[in-house]
């Protein structure tokens, strides 16, 4: 059973979830017993002197397939003498994570905000040149679709679609076509723009560059390792 403890605050949040990983299920006397692993995990986390334990403050999620988080049945864990509930879904760092990583309720809000934002620039669309509606939709649209997309990658057919949608409906509104205009043309060949799922890609490939070009984060480069080399 797979569990992580995602904190709203703290410094080292990196050093948290890397030692709060994982939780090993002992069985007795046919039940999961887990007040150990509760002991250990409190114990980590507030050795962890970045982190301050604040009930406002601090989400705990199980994550795990839905067999797994079926055999849970606990409203909240003890750590030290603060009750933290267990949540179906933490927001960090503006990344809605739900107990199966399905990222559902994430795609969801983010398609919602985008949305009302095309909505607002529909109306006021006639007053804008076509590199203003670029500018506008680039800031409020694309910048959102493309904000730590790579953890979307290989996720199921039907968030990529509302995401993509999303994209559609942003390129008729810059190039101002009707609603089933066909746009799949316009976006490779006017505006330049990639598929979501080729965006996904895109940002986990210029993140390997960057790590091997030793120009991303120190802990980015820590996490990718070069499996082999290939000599010509």
């Amino acid at each position: 059973m797979f569990f992580r403890a995602v904190y709203k605050s703290g410094k080292n949040l990196s050093t948290v979830l890397s030692q709060c990983t994982r939780v090993t299920d002992r069985q007795t006397d046919g039940r999961t017993d887990r007040r150990t692993e509760f002991s250990s995990l409190d114990r980590v986390c507030i050795a962890c002197s970045a982190v301050k334990m604040n009930t406002d403050k601090t989400d705990f999620i199980w994550l795990g397939s839905k067999y797994q988080l079926a055999k849970i049945h606990s409203p909240s864990i003890l750590l030290e003498v603060v009750h933290v509930p267990v949540s179906s879904v933490v927001t960090c760092l503006g990344v809605q994570f739900d107990s199966q990583l399905t990222f559902t309720p994430h795609v969801q809000g983010l398609a919602r905000r985008s949305f009302y934002h095309l909505r607002q620039l529909q109306s006021v669309r006639r007053s804008l040149t076509t590199d203003s509606a670029k500018t506008l939709v680039h800031t409020l649209i694309a910048s959102r679709l493309d904000y730590c997309n790579s953890v979307l990658y290989q996720i199921n057919t039907t968030a990529t679609k509302t995401l993509q949608s999303v994209l559609y409906s942003a390129a008729r509104l810059i190039m101002r076509k009707r609603k089933f205009d066909r746009i799949t043309p316009t976006l490779g060949d006017d505006l330049h723009w990639l598929p979501v799922s080729e965006r996904i890609v895109f940002k986990l490939c210029l993140i390997i560059f960057k790590c091997r070009h030793h120009t991303a984060q120190q802990y980015l480069k820590e996490l990718c390792q070069l499996v082999c080399s290939c000599h010509s």
